[in-house]
């Protein structure tokens, strides 16, 4: 019986795999879908090239995570631009990712269409003062 609920577990993961595989292929004739390294101050990053015309506006998601320096990233930027052939490109930044992409758009203009904050960091110092209090206050409440 745990042999026959292990097989059934693993061929539904297998059957929604091929679900959301089928859901997000690109299609369309003049579609890209590329996962490729892009060597970005010294160091390969992997970036991933969707769309479902190539002609399209360029739009870079840059995502959030802790100690990212974002002036090496720079050659990314001037990397989507040079493939595609753009003057400029659409830039969100989400968490984290908002810092390169407002510094970006700050020190940059004339690389950018339009930058759009998602959870925009702020004020660093004082997002630490606010964390640090409610985790304070919620260990010192009763469960």
């Amino acid at each position: 019986m745990l042999v026959a609920a292990l097989s059934s577990a693993l061929l539904y993961r297998k059957y929604l795999q091929h679900k959301v595989a089928e859901e997000r292929a690109i299609t369309s004739p003049n579609g890209i879908n590329n996962l490729e390294p892009v060597r970005i101050g010294g160091i390969d990053q992997w970036v991933e090239v969707r769309g479902q015309n190539v002609n399209n506006p360029i739009l870079l998601f840059i995502h959030g995570g802790p100690g990212i320096p974002f002036m090496p990233l720079a050659g990314g930027w001037k990397y989507l631009r040079s493939r595609f052939k753009r003057e400029k490109i659409f830039v969100p930044g989400h968490s984290w990712g908002s810092v390169p992409g407002l510094w970006l758009a700050h020190e940059h203009p004339e690389l950018v269409y339009a930058y759009v904050g998602v959870g925009q960091v702020i004020n660093t110092a004082q997002n630490e003062v606010v964390g640090y209090q409610d985790a304070w206050k919620r260990a010192q409440t009763p469960q």
